[in-house]
């Protein structure tokens, strides 16, 4: 699709442009398919513009998600820090404010004889005269506007408007494609935290700081529930503001509470969020985006804000199931150690059987020796006679003896 439409836009400006301007085209055109971030694609289109029309400035300003400012993202001949700070209001009657809402490009030959626009604070102070400009058209919203400016009066042409046109066209498909690949990038990025070697909180931070370097406007803050202390605590939100992260710190669920009144106390007028679900019909959390300004989502920060809510319940649902194995590796020590404590007191047990075995066999022997130490002596007991002292009358009664005395063999 983006092949596509790329191909459309040359053919179409091929029709219209300057040898020159086509050259730019093409370049340009490559950029856009081989271009591996937005910044690179930016700053590759703003020296071919200023190059092809011959202007000394050429500049891409990011209209901000309140639609009431842009800003300097990429700039060829700007003052380098300049980049990410100098901003244009779309005041009424401003060159600016006119070209997002018609999209239309306007073109200003020189200021000083100009009689309905009034000159940008940045270009009067940068003695610039002409101002060449284009609105870089996206899905929902535009992605701001392109600006060429030179000190000269300088006679913008027909083909000029036409390549300038193009160029914006052009923007379109790469800025969507890098954009995307940015977001896969997150994703895949974001995933690699899910581990045993990194703790939940930090984890959360670094995808709330991932997500804010994507959004370049708003502060992440993570919210998650704690069902048993019927609370809610903020669990990251590593760039809001100390204030307004302990107000958000713990929040007791079921008391009277205004919690987009705490954020308008402390400066907040817009919040994103979506809720954190580890599995279907659980919810933990919610992941949230709070601006400074008035500010409406384009689909592709809404992306942004699902994926964000997507890694954050994957990074929770690992933590849980840590928890629970943690829990459980801890339940199976204690399970070990009274398995072991039981064992030795069952060894005890049987080494206490096992003496008094052994001493019972000991008795048992000794018995046993004694009645033969006491056959061996001539002493025996005859029932119901009485034991005879003497080896010849050994097992003799009274009776045997004295037949055997009347006898004579006495």
């Amino acid at each position: 699709m983006a092949t596509l439409s790329i191909q459309q836009t040359l053919a179409k400006a091929s029709r219209m442009v300057q040898p020159d301007h086509q050259k730019a085209l093409i370049e340009l055109s490559e950029s856009v398919i081989k271009a591996q971030s937005i910044a690179e694609l930016l700053n590759r289109t703003v020296e071919l513009v200023a190059k092809a029309l011959s202007c000394q400035r050429a500049g891409i300003f990011e209209l901000r998600s309140d639609e009431k400012i842009v800003t300097l993202r990429a700039g060829y001949g700007w003052d380098e820090q300049g980049v990410g700070h100098a901003s244009m209001w779309l005041a009424p009657e401003t060159q600016t404010l006119s070209c997002l809402q018609n999209n239309e490009p306007s073109f200003i030959s020189d200021f000083s004889s100009e009689t309905y626009f009034a000159a940008p604070e940045i270009l009067v102070e940068g003695d610039l005269a002409a101002s060449g400009m284009v609105s870089i058209p996206m899905p929902d919203r535009a992605f701001g506007v392109l600006m060429v400016n030179d000190p000269q009066p300088h006679p913008f042409s027909i083909a000029d408007r036409s390549f300038l046109t193009a160029v914006a066209d052009l923007l379109q498909p790469g800025i969507i494609r890098l954009r995307q690949m940015q977001l896969a990038d997150f994703q895949v990025e974001g995933y690699r935290l899910v581990g045993p070697n990194l703790a939940l909180r930090p984890c959360l931070e670094q995808i709330c700081l991932r997500v804010e370097k994507l959004l370049t406007s708003g502060q992440c803050a993570i919210m998650l529930f704690e069902p048993q202390n019927h609370r809610i605590r903020l669990a990251a939100g590593p760039s809001l503001v100390p204030t307004l992260a302990q107000s958000l710190n713990v929040l007791q669920i079921g008391k009277a509470m205004d919690v987009e009144a705490i954020a308008q106390r402390h400066g907040t007028r817009a919040c994103w969020s979506t809720p954190i679900s580890t599995e279907p019909g659980c919810v933990v959390g919610t992941f949230a985006i709070l601006h400074q300004i008035n500010a409406q989502p384009t689909s592709h920060e809404l992306q942004i804000l699902e994926a964000a809510s997507e890694l954050t319940a994957s990074v929770v649902r690992h933590d849980i199931q840590l928890r629970r194995i943690k829990h459980h590796e801890q339940m199976q020590k204690q399970l070990e150690r009274q398995v072991d404590a039981r064992s030795i007191e069952l060894q005890s047990t049987i080494d206490q059987l096992e003496r008094e075995i052994s001493q019972r066999r000991q008795a048992e022997d000794l018995a046993r020796k004694v009645l033969r130490v006491g056959g061996a002596s001539g002493w025996c007991r005859w029932y119901p006679s009485r034991r005879v002292p003497g080896a010849v009358g050994a097992g003799l009664g009274e009776d045997a003896l004295r037949e055997r005395r009347r006898g004579g063999g006495g």
